[in-house]
Order: structure tokens, then C-alpha cells, then sequence
């Protein structure tokens, strides 16, 4: 299954993984004494190129041994009791067990697991004397290792076998593995200025402990909640696993936008990590690092932009401090951290083949892929620095824009930013699998601090030629979306697929609108498109750096308005805003004079009401500091309800100098010229 996310959440990330890959022992039957004898399959749900660990039945060899016992099937004589019992080993050629016993007339249930008991990383609390039982495979309060000296536990169900010459045991992965690409977003199709040194990869905040069991009625398939969380146990917690430590890794992979093909591996094929199957939101980039549970990659990067490249006398550092020697010594250069948000999200009754994408399940091999320099991304391709004391997270990368206004002209947003999800799936299409690459891309829209202009596309093809049957398409995540995407952003979904089924579009979400002319089912390969409108009443909430840019958004969602009406838009700053000692300006020409386009041309009787708030009260002002905005044209300050706002003896500006903070209320005071 290939899937490809033009996107980052921080940086772009994007998970891909391939299904159905199985390779066969090459055994020669031998002939049928009537003993019970087995061969092994390593049934892979995730196809890894050759060098990876765990990857192929050989490396079940690798183990020796496995543990197998054989139970009476149910309505026979013997349902319930134990029949065989043993430890086949490879001796090179074929699995064979002490003490081998004979084919009963009645039917057995097999179940198998690798590695020995002995070798599993149990807590010192677990019992797991009887691991195998006649109705299931139990495994309690199992603990992934770190790095290289994780165990990937496999197992494997029979059920119902009669007499036959040798059972194949089909082994599955019981856990998730995980990998770490990066490249260089290269939109030029010549040398990318950015230079990119990774080093020090792990993952954090995810369980390190859960209970196993795969019953004997669950089917053929795993799905994610065969694993439970250990919650009782103290030794349960989210914590950090390591995937390289230590070493450099030179990211000389570039690509156009939107291609991974060329992504790097990170490490070597040997630094996979196993974990438990589980589900996880990520980390809030407005949260501090330090108060989250949510789940992050955290990574220590080198980035500069090198002089050879014709931009500058001398390579220029964007992330990062310099040891010493001359500047342009690219091997002085210190690395600095990257935090970039991650979950796994989706029905824990899931299975690898429904999953939305980036879900944890079992048997899944999850390619987290790190684009650097995707001006797309919702973090301008680069990651998150954590807080600095009481300083707000950073984004590391942040491209140079202009903003410029000329007066009388009709003013036009132009789209610059895009998040794409590719995807190609053996499974149907359903509105799980849909919701997952819809999530995806939301994950990345949802990096961004303040509204910007998204066209957002996710397309799905299945190969399955079943019909998919009809389902629903999920809008859900658009519920409150405003503080991501400014009017005229559009969200499209292609749909290819063998066989059709409908896609029924429910009603759009608020501050949606389904594109003109969309129909109400997608009865065949196609697309439809929702587009985001301007509303009336909004409330934003951003960091004290983005005022500004929520500025121009509340410009442009008014702009985009079809009538006037009475605004309602409150923005306020976060409570982990910086503390201030300088005089702060915050532009607000934006608003000069606002005008609002309709036709017909229809007044709201309110508008002159319309208010828009600043609320500074988060933000500390130490001595010398100072809060300056310029009164918008055709507004004024609501002296009555602001507080601490002081206006100036001329009337064209307002500030806030008091130490805790302040709000700033402009109001309307004419009406707004309509244009027609």
C-alpha cells in the first residue's frame, strides 16, 4: 500500500506501508506416517526491503525454536484437552520436536508463538506460565526493549486441522514497526540550498507495556485490540524510545513536492523500532513539551544554507549553533532539537487491511517520512522547538513573505499552499480507510498557528474489485475548522476504484459548502470538492507572535463575507504568551475602511455593532513594555468594555501598558461601503 502525503505536521510527515508479502519454506513433503508435523510461514502484513529485520521466515529460523500445542477441536471427544505439546527446533531443513505424536480422528486447534517464553521481555509481576491455552494465546504485561534488543513476537492459529502430511503454521506480527525516512523538498529541480544533518532520532510518549490476547474466535486477522493497556501496573508509562543514537546521518535525498520516492532511510535497515500496537493523539504545538502526554518524534538536526549555492559570502546557519572555527565549516556545526508531532488514531477493532493510515495495528511497517524546507507545511517545513522559559514554540524553518496592500483594487487570494495524500490499497474503500488520509492532512493543516489558505486534495484508488459498498463520507473533522483555513480553501477527495459502491456526501459541515454542482453520491471514480466561506461570529486563539497574521485573516474572512452583517471575531492570545519589556506594534491597516462585496446589495441592520476583540490578557508587560495598535479606520475603541486599553490624545492609536495584560476592542462606527 503506497502512500505519499505532500504535507507535514511540523515536517511533512508521511507513513506508508505494503501488504502481502509471504515467503514459503521450500520443504519436500515427506511421506504420510501419520505423525503430526509442522512448517512454518511467516505470514507478513508489511513488506520490507531485504535487510531488514524480522523480515522473512528465515529470520523465524533464526529463533530455532518456536512454542506449539494442539487442543481438541469443540464437539469432538476430545474438545478442550491438550494433545500436543512441544518445541519444534530447525535442524536446517525441516522443523522437527521430540517425542512426535499421531494424528487423532477428531480435529486439533493449534496455537504457536516464537520466541521462547524465556526470551520475552515480560515485567517482573507477569504470570505467564500457561501463554498458550485452548481458547486463546495470552501474553501478560509484555515490555518492548529498546532499539536492536527488541523482540518481535510472532504467533499463529490453526484452527479445526485434520490428518495432512506436514500443518503449515502461518506466523503473523503481533507488534507495529516503525522507521524514520528524511529528504529535502526540491522544487527547482537543481541543488536545494538547505544542508541537513539528522542525528539522534527517537519517538515519545507511547506506552511501553500492554497485555496480549489473540482468542481462538477472533479470526484469521489481528486487530489492535488484541493488545490492552496495563493500567493497574506502576510500570506502565509513556515513554521515549531511542531509534538511532549518535549518529550522523547526511540527508542528501531531495524531491520535488509531493514524491518520496527518493526518501532516505534514516539509520540502517537494522534500526527498526517494534512496539506495541496502540493508539495516540499528538503532541499540541501549543502545549508545552513539558505538560504533554500527547506523542512526538524528537530529533537533533544541523540545517544551513550553503554559500557555494551563489546566496551569501559565507554559509548561513538556520538551525543550530556553531562549535568554532569559520562559519562555513559545516562540521562545526551543533546540532539543535526538532519536535514533530505524530498519533495513531483509528477503531481499535481495526485490522492491518481496514486501518486508517498511520494507525498502530498489528503487522503494520509504518515509514515515518521528514520533508525539510516544505513551504506547504503547516510549520513551513522545519519542525517545532519546544518553549524557551516562557517563550512560545517556534517554528525552525520560516520561509521570507511579504505582505503589501495597494487601495482600490480588487483584491484576490492566490493559493500558495497545498497538503495532498496519495494512496493505493488491495482493502475497499470504506469511510475508515477514507477518515484515515483525511486526518492525515488535517494533522498538517492542524500545525499551523494561524488561518492560511489551503488546497487541500486526498486521493484513494483501491485495487480490491469487491464491491465496497456504501458508506458515508466522514466530515467530522471539519467541525470547527476556522482557525486553520481562510475563505476560498478547498478540501477535495478522488475516489478510484474497480468496482463502485456510493459514497453518500452528508450535509457540510458549518463554514463549508460542498463545491457548485457537487451531487449528493459518488456513484463512480470521481472527485467532489468542499470550499471554506467566510462566517460572522469567530473566535481565534494563537500565540502572541501571530497577531498579525490573524490580523489579515479576520481581514480576509471579512472581505470574503456576500453581505454585511454583524461581526462577531474575537481573537485572544494564549496563556503561555512571553513576558514583554518593549514596545510591541501590531499592524491593524488591514482593516482600514473594510469593504464588503454583495449582490444584490443587502445592509444587515446591526452592522454598525460589529466588534472585533484582542484579547491580551495572557501577556505580561514588564517595565518599558507596551502592547501599540493604530485605531483601524472607520472603527473605533470600545473604551466601555476594553480593558486596560489606553487611548491616545489624538485618537488614532491605542496601547496597554498595565502588567497583567489588557483587551482591545474595536467597534464599528459607519457602515461599511458595499461594493457591488
Amino acid at each position: 500500500m503506497k502512500k505519499t502525503l505532500m504535507f507535514a505536521t511540523a515536517t511533512a510527515i508521511i507513513l506508508s506501508s505494503c501488504q502481502k508479502n509471504e515467503i514459503y519454506e521450500n520443504e519436500i513433503p515427506k511421506a504420510d506416517d501419520g505423525k503430526i508435523k509442522f512448517s512454518s510461514i511467516q505470514g507478513l502484513s508489511t513488506k520490507a526491503a531485504d535487510g531488514y529485520v524480522f523480515n522473512n521466515t528465515q529470520d523465524l529460523r533464526n529463533y530455532g525454536s518456536f512454542v506449539v500445542q494442539g487442543f481438541g477441536s469443540a464437539s469432538t471427544a476430545l474438545e478442550g484437552l491438550k494433545y500436543v505439546d512441544a518445541v519444534p527446533t530447525y535442524n536446517g531443513n525441516t522443523w522437527e520436536y521430540d517425542k512426535e505424536v499421531y494424528w487423532p480422528q477428531q480435529t486439533l486447534d493449534f496455537f504457536a508463538y516464537a520466541p521462547l517464553k524465556s526470551d520475552l521481555t515480560l515485567s517482573a509481576t507477569a504470570n505467564n506460565d500457561n501463554i498458550i491455552t485452548k481458547d486463546a494465546i495470552t501474553l501478560n504485561s509484555f515490555q518492548v526493549g529498546a532499539n536492536n534488543a527488541q523482540i518481535d513476537f510472532v504467533v499463529a492459529k490453526e484452527i479445526k486441522k485434520s490428518k495432512e502430511n506436514r500443518t503449515m503454521l502461518t506466523f503473523k506480527h503481533a507488534l507495529t514497526q516503525i522507521a524514520f525516512k528524511a529528504m529535502v523538498i526540491d522544487e527547482n529541480g537543481s541543488d536545494n540550498q538547505l544542508q541537513v544533518e539528522v542525528e539522534d532520532v527517537s519517538l515519545v510518549n507511547i506506552w511501553n507495556q500492554a497485555s496480549y490476547k489473540w482468542n481462538i474466535g477472533d479470526g484469521t486477522t489481528m486487530k489492535q485490540n488484541v493488545w490492552t493497556k496495563d493500567g493497574g501496573s506502576s510500570t506502565v508509562k509513556l515513554t521515549e524510545y531511542p531509534y538511532i543514537s549518535s549518529t550522523t546521518n547526511s540527508i542528501t535525498a531531495k524531491g520535488a513536492l509531493g514524491s518520496v520516492a527518493n526518501a532516505q532511510l534514516i539509520g540502517t535497515n537494522k534500526d527498526v523500532l517494534l512496539m506495541i500496537p496502540q493508539n495516540f493523539s499528538a503532541w499540541d504545538t501549543k502545549t508545552k513539551i513539558a505538560d504533554s502526554d500527547g506523542a512526538y518524534v524528537k530529533l537533533y538536526a544541523k540545517i544551513w544554507v550553503r554559500k557555494d549555492l551563489g546566496l551569501g559570502e559565507q554559509d548561513v546557519v538556520l538551525h543550530g549553533t556553531y562549535d568554532s572555527g569559520d562559519k562555513g565549516d559545516a562540521a562545526n556545526y551543533n546540532p539543535a532539537v526538532i519536535y514533530i508531532p505524530v498519533s495513531s488514531l483509528g477503531d481499535v477493532a481495526n485490522d492491518v487491511n481496514n486501518a486508517p493510515l498511520g494507525q498502530w495495528v498489528p503487522g503494520r511497517r509504518i515509514n515515518y517520512v521528514i520533508t525539510f524546507g516544505d513551504k506547504t507545511s503547516g510549520s513551513g517545513g522545519g519542525g517545532w522547538t519546544d518553549y524557551d522559559k516562557d517563550q512560545d514554540p517556534e517554528q525552525v524553518l520560516v520561509p521570507i513573505r511579504f505582505t503589501a496592500t495597494v487601495e482600490d483594487w480588487v483584491n484576490q487570494d492566490v493559493p500558495l499552499l497545498s497538503a495532498t495524500v496519495e494512496g493505493n490499497s488491495s482493502a475497499p474503500l470504506s469511510a475508515t480507510f477514507v477518515q484515515g488520509y483525511t486526518d492525515r492532512v488535517m494533522t498538517d493543516i492542524k500545525g499551523s498557528q494561524f488561518p492560511k489558505t489551503f488546497n487541500a486534495t486526498v486521493k484513494v484508488t483501491s485495487t480490491n474489485s469487491a464491491d465496497f459498498g456504501n458508506f458515508t463520507l466522514d466530515v467530522n473533522s471539519f467541525t470547527n475548522s476556522y482557525a486553520y483555513f481562510r475563505p476560498a480553501s478547498t478540501f477535495t477527495w478522488s475516489f478510484t476504484a474497480p468496482v463502485w459502491g456510493s459514497i453518500t456526501l452528508p450535509a457540510a459541515p458549518q463554514g463549508w459548502v460542498w463545491k457548485a454542482g457537487t451531487p449528493g453520491t459518488v456513484t463512480a471514480n470521481g472527485s467532489v470538492t468542499m470550499v471554506k466561506i467566510a462566517e460572522n461570529n469567530l473566535t481565534w486563539s494563537s500565540f502572541f507572535s501571530d497577531v498579525d497574521q490573524h490580523t489579515v485573516a479576520i481581514q480576509k474572512n471579512i472581505q470574503a463575507l456576500t453581505q454585511s452583517s454583524d461581526l462577531q471575531l474575537q481573537y485572544a492570545v494564549e496563556s503561555k504568551a512571553a513576558a514583554i519589556s518593549e514596545v510591541k506594534y501590531f499592524e491593524t491597516g488591514y482593516l482600514n475602511n473594510i469593504q464588503v462585496a454583495t449582490s444584490p446589495v443587502t445592509r444587515a441592520s446591526a452592522v454598525v455593532e460589529s466588534s472585533i476583540t484582542y484579547d491580551f490578557s495572557a501577556v505580561k508587560i514588564n517595565g518599558g513594555g507596551k502592547i501599540l495598535m493604530n485605531i483601524p479606520a472607520g472603527w473605533n475603541l470600545d473604551e466601555s468594555n476594553s480593558s486596560n486599553a489606553i487611548k491616545s490624545a489624538d485618537g488614532q492609536s491605542v496601547s496597554i501598558t498595565n502588567a497583567n495584560g489588557g483587551i482591545i476592542i474595536f467597534v464599528r462606527d459607519a457602515e461599511p461601503t458595499i461594493v457591488s
